[in-house]
């Protein structure tokens, strides 16, 4: 019974146990697919899970050749995490980041979307991996974009990012965008850069199918501070259309200036192309500020690719004070450098033009050749107009590393300049060092100058001029100029072989009669001699000036003589220069200087002297007049500064009294010394004037005096930064005057003053002797002051008196009596200023202030008032003013006021008939006297009102009246001008030896005093009392116009005998026709011809005429005559400028032969043979 006996252990028995075990090992799968996203939801929504995930990122990294580490994370992956201290490396770069936050929704996967809110890094710091050589060129290619979801980001905010570069660190400061993608765009909106104080602004769109059409914008602004302050503040926009690899961009600048740019670039290419256009309204450098050059509606087209460009430049250049330039360009390029096809300049009528080639590989090169035509260098300075026409080569370089060689050569040059022909031909070149003239010739007028040689470490050049007329060479320049010469040797020990003849040379105001130079140096040894005579400088002459050298360079002798005619000087040295060629060490043997005024000095024994670029030293050097003597020891080091005495001794006083005013003469005598060391910025110095006791002569009219003056003392010391100086003099018996002066330590550029001044002089005659307007002067002076504040702003304390003084004025007649004058301070404010003065039965008043701290310099306030004060007092004239004037400022000065003349009597005597004055255009030939130089600018502005009273009255030339009106006189370094005018009253006139009254006489003021208009009308009545004649003067008082006529209107001739005689020209006698002609020559001598002409018929009389004198005008005279038969003449003649007469008497003898007789103040007969031919 088999199935009995089976073993049940090997029978399969379905059991619940079983079942069990079956179902979890189906379960299991089931339950890894459904815990594995659990876990990773875990994960990632975790701040731990999502820890432990960076960190397995951060160990994974090197396995893809990369660094991940961070040092804190905060926040789950899932929603929104921030991680410290992130370092990241990758392919060569290395990134560091302060702060990373990442937040962004998961829930949008569901939609295809991946949705970005916020991705930010704080404290950005980039490595760049290092440079790798450039691959081959290849077409480029934007292959399509499609990502199998959309990308949204709201925001990227990156800061502080900070990249390593070569030559330091890039910082930006701020970059944010908010992108977008999906299948029909990819767009970047509000991007915004901010780096260095720049800021750009922007959008791009992006088709991501080809071919990938772009559109967007851009906003750029650069501060001043990035462009530098020639450029200034930059605004710029601009728009980019078309197709990724094929952009259009339209560029504006808006500011400093406006500029429009286009552009097209072609970049799916292995090269890319591009073309550009720009255009400007008005373009300009420095972009801000004063222009230097600037290009008026200018044009620029750029097109090809970089190896191959053409470009074209058109532009109206202008500079300031130079004419504008029209500028042409076209261009040939690559990368090397551009082909010139031209560059054409054009200038007014001229032109300049350039072809060739300029290359920028490893420095600078060009070849070119320049061409100029019809070029006016009068275009560029005025002083050197012209017309140029030129052809020159020119090549050259400028190397990275090394120094410029250059290459010119003239083929042509010809035109004119300053109206002289030039011309020239001939090259120069620059190489290694080396400058080069090869045949280089110059002509202009009759002017020829050549050179040839070179010059560098050695020397070979040679060199004639010929120039006779060196006007034509340089504006100001005159004389003639001849000479050759021959350059050798070392640059350090040249040889030189020269000869110059010069004659009539001058540059502008300098000028020499005649220059010799004769140079023969051979190296080391050889003679020179400089020979110039008759020199003019400004007011400066010299007779003859003569330099010669003759000997060594280590030993030598110079001698100079210069004469001329204040006084004359020789130099005599032995010396030679060191070894190093840096020093000059000699002995002065001979050094005589004789100035008319000094006299003659003399050195009084040879002294060793010692020149060089650090140092200036003599031994001793004295110059010695008679028992005078002025000694100088000493000199100037680099290092020590100064170091120098001085000394004089027994100086004559009498000497400086020419230099004084007036005519005070000093007898005595002055010694001095001085010593000065240490740095010339801060220097230590003392000196000490002393004069020896001596007497002040003053020769006064009948009544000379003298004063004796002694114990004068001026010393002064300057040491550590401060000074001092003390003052003593004793005048006459009890005059006397001490003080001393205090400056402290620079402080800021303020010194402290202090210090104290006294005097007491109880006589002021001597005043006399140094005013020349003043003579018996009297009164007395007292002087205590205390000087406080600063060196720039000083503070007074104290007074100043003149008292019971007085003096006479010649020059005005008068006498000023009770002078008193009151300054005083109170050591903080102005000094108070007060006084009096008569003259006459009037007085003058003085009142106001002068603030001698003021800043600028001191400033004054002084008022001027009085009454009836006597001005003038001479016998040709009487005048008493009452002034009310303020003087202000401190330089220029201002006056204002009111000037009123009460009472004024001018008489003058009349002047002599016949007196002629001279015309301002005379010049009298061989008067040498002094050439008076026109009158520095006055420091006073004035601006016054002068007002005639009712007693001023003038009587002279002729006319009597008395003076009514007023005038406004302004007064400035530039002149004087007065406006207003000046009434003549009650006016009668003696005109041609007639009695006429004047009806209206006026003075026109309206420009400078000295000539004014004058407007007068005189008149006469008729015996008859039917006609009226009248004399009408109009125009410049200088040169007036006279006018005749009357009322009812007569003939001219009839006018002026009415005005002369009363009556008619047929009523007027012989004797009376001689005034009439006079009269009539007085309106003019072109308008007298037909008066006289008319006289002489009316008179009958042959001749009525005016004849010219053997010595000119002044010589003329009236000549009246009548043929008594035919053979016998009788005439009068009468001088017009002086009062000589004379009678004529002329028998005619036969055809040829004639006697003439003259009887007058001199006697004369002469005989006269007639000798006809044509």
């Amino acid at each position: 019974m088999s199935g009995q006996g089976d073993d049940p252990a090997s029978v399969s028995v379905d059991t619940p146990r079983s079942r069990r075990r079956w179902l979890r090992w189906l379960l299991l799968p089931v339950l890894v697919v459904l815990l594995l996203p659990l876990l990773a939801y875990v994960l990632l929504a975790s701040e731990g899970g999502s820890r432990w995930l960076l960190h397995q990122a951060s160990q994974l990294a090197p396995e893809f050749d990369a660094r991940f580490e961070f040092a804190e994370s905060r926040g789950a992956l899932l929603d929104r995490i921030e991680l410290d201290g992130v370092a990241i490396e990758a392919a060569g770069a290395q990134v560091a980041i302060d702060e990373l936050q990442l937040q962004w929704q998961p829930r949008a996967l569901m939609q295809r979307l991946l949705h970005v809110e916020l991705l930010s890094a704080q404290g950005v710091k980039v490595a760049p991996p290092p440079p790798t050589p450039p691959e081959p060129a290849t077409v480029p290619e934007l292959p399509d974009i499609q990502l199998p979801i959309s990308v949204r980001l709201d925001r990227l905010v990156v800061d502080d990012v900070r990249v390593q570069q070569a030559d330091g660190e890039f910082v930006l400061d701020h970059a944010s965008l908010a992108a977008a993608v999906d299948a029909s765009a990819i767009a970047l909106d509000t991007v915004q850069l901010r780096a260095l104080g720049a800021a750009v602004d922007g959008s791009l769109q992006m088709a991501p199918a080809a071919p990938h059409a772009v559109q967007g914008a851009l906003t750029v602004e650069l501060p001043a501070s990035l462009t530098g302050d020639d450029v200034g503040d930059v605004s710029l926009a601009a728009n980019v259309a078309g197709e990724a690899l094929r952009p259009e961009i339209d560029l504006s600048v808006s500011a400093p200036t406006e500029l429009r740019l286009q552009a097209v670039a072609a970049l799916d290419k292995v090269q890319p192309s591009f073309e550009i256009d720009a255009n400007w309204p008005q373009l300009r450098w420095p972009l801000r500020g004063e222009a230097q050059v600037s290009a008026e509606a200018g044009s620029l087209h750029l097109a090809g690719a970089p190896d191959d460009y053409r470009l074209k430049l058109r532009a109206p250049v202008q500079v300031p004070q130079q004419p504008r330039i029209d500028l042409a360009l076209d261009a040939i390029g690559d990368l090397a450098g551009m082909t010139l096809a031209p560059l054409r300049l054009d200038v007014a009528e001229g032109s300049v033009t350039a072809q060739g080639k300029v290359g920028w590989q490893d420095g600078v090169s060009w070849q070119l050749r320049l061409q100029a035509q019809g070029l006016d260098p009068g275009q560029f300075a005025a002083e050197w107009p012209g017309s140029i026409d030129a052809v020159v080569a020119v090549e050259g370089a400028l190397p990275a590393q090394g120094a410029l060689e250059i290459d010119a050569m003239i083929e042509k040059l010809a035109g004119t300049l300053r109206e002289y022909p030039v011309s020239a031909d001939g090259g120069v070149s620059l190489r290694g060092g080396v400058l080069q003239a090869r045949s280089l010739y110059l002509a202009s007028a009759s002017n020829r100058v050549r050179l040839d040689g070179r010059a560098g470490d050695t020397l070979d050049l040679n060199f004639t001029i010929d120039a006779p007329e060196l006007a034509a060479l340089y504006p100001g320049l005159a004389g003639t100029l001849k000479g050759q010469g021959i350059v050798t040797g070392q640059t350090t020990s040249p040889a030189i072989d020269a000869q110059l003849r010069g004659s009539a040379l001058a540059f502008e105001e300098a000028r020499v009669a005649s220059m010799i130079l004769d140079l023969d140096w051979r190296g080391e040894a050889g003679t020179g001699e400089l020979q110039l005579t008759e020199l003019a400088s400004g007011g400066n002459r010299l007779g003859a000036v003569t330099a010669a050298i003759d000997g060594r360079l280590d030993a030598h002798r110079v001698q100079l003589t210069a004469d001329g005619p204040d006084g004359r000087l020789a130099l005599g040295a032995d010396g030679g220069l060191d070894p190093t060629r840096t020093k000059w060490q000699g002995t002065l043997q001979q050094l005589d200087a004789t100035a008319v005024e000094l006299g003659a000095w003399q050195l009084r024994e040879p002294t060793a002297a010692e020149f060089a670029a650090d140092k200036v030293r003599v031994e001793r050097l004295c110059l010695a007049r008679a028992q005078t003597a002025l000694c100088l020891r000493g000199g100037w080091a680099q290092k020590e500064g100064l170091d120098l005495q001085g000394d004089l001794r027994d100086f004559d006083l009498g000497t400086l009294a020419r230099y004084l005013p007036g005519e005070a003469v000093i007898d005595g005598s002055l010694a001095a010394r001085f010593d000065l060391a240490g740095p010339p910025q801060r220097p230590r110095a003392t000196f000490e004037l002393v004069p020896g006791d001596g007497l002040i002569r003053v020769e006064e009219g009948l009544e000379p005096f003298e004063l004796g003056f002694r114990n004068a003392r001026l010393r002064g010391e300057f040491r550590d930064d401060r000074g001092s100086a003390d003052l003593n003099f004793e005048l006459g018996s009890n005059g006397r005057a001490n003080g001393r002066v205090v400056l402290g330590a620079d402080n800021k550029g303020r010194r402290a003053l202090s210090g104290q001044l006294n005097a007491d002089f109880p006589d002021l005659a001597l005043v006399a002797g140094f005013v020349p307007a003043l003579q018996a002067v009297k009164g007395k002076l007292a002087l205590a002051l205390k000087l406080g504040g600063s060196l720039a702003e000083p503070t007074v304390d104290g007074k100043l008196r003149v008292s019971d003084a007085g003096a006479d004025v010649p020059a005005a007649g008068i006498t000023l009596t009770d002078v008193d004058l009151r300054v005083q301070g109170d050591g903080r404010g102005p000094l108070q200023v007060g006084g009096a003065l008569r003259s006459g039965d009037g007085s003058l008043a003085l009142r106001g202030e002068v603030d001698p701290g003021a800043r600028g310099g001191a400033a004054v306030d002084i008022r001027v008032s009085g009454s009836d004060f006597q001005a003038v007092q001479l016998p040709e004239a009487r005048a008493w003013v009452s002034p009310d004037l303020r003087l202000q400022g401190n330089g220029p000065y201002r006056l204002t006021g009111t000037l009123r003349i009460p009472r004024a009597a001018i008489e003058l005597k009349e002047l002599p008939k016949g007196t002629v004055a001279l015309s301002d255009d005379v010049v009298i030939v061989g008067n040498d006297g002094p050439v008076k130089k026109p009158p520095a600018g006055s420091p006073v502005e004035a601006r016054v009102r002068v007002e005639l009273g009712d007693a001023v009255s003038f009587k002279g030339f002729g006319l009597s009246t008395r003076l009514d009106g007023a005038v406004d006189a302004v007064s400035n370094p530039r002149g004087t001008v007065v406006d207003g005018k000046i009434e003549l009253r009650d006016a009668t006139y003696k005109a041609y030896g007639q009695d006429l009254t004047v009806e209206r006489g006026r003075l026109l003021f309206a420009g400078p005093p000295g000539n004014p208009d004058v407007d007068l009308r005189a008149v006469r009545v008729s015996r008859d009392g039917q006609v009226r004649a009248y004399l009408a003067m109009s125009g410049p008082l200088a040169k007036p116009r006279p006018r005749v006529y009357t009322e009812p209107a007569l003939p001219e001739a009839e006018a002026v005998a009415y005005l002369l005689t009363g009556q008619g020209l047929d009523s007027a006698g012989a004797g009376e026709g001689l005034d009439i002609a006079s009269a009539a020559l007085s309106l003019g001598m072109s308008r007298s011809e037909p008066l006289l002409q008319d006289l002489g018929d009316r008179l009958g009389l042959d001749d009525v005429k005016i004849e010219s004198g053997s010595n000119g005008i002044e010589d003329s005279a009236l000549l009246l005559g009548k043929y008594l038969n035919p053979d016998l003449y009788l005439g009068y003649s009468q001088g017009l400028f002086n009062t000589e007469g004379a009678v004529l008497l002329r028998l005619r003898l036969s055809k040829r032969l004639e006697l003439e007789s003259r009887s007058g103040n001199e006697q004369s007969v002469d005989l006269f043979y007639k000798i006809e031919h044509n």
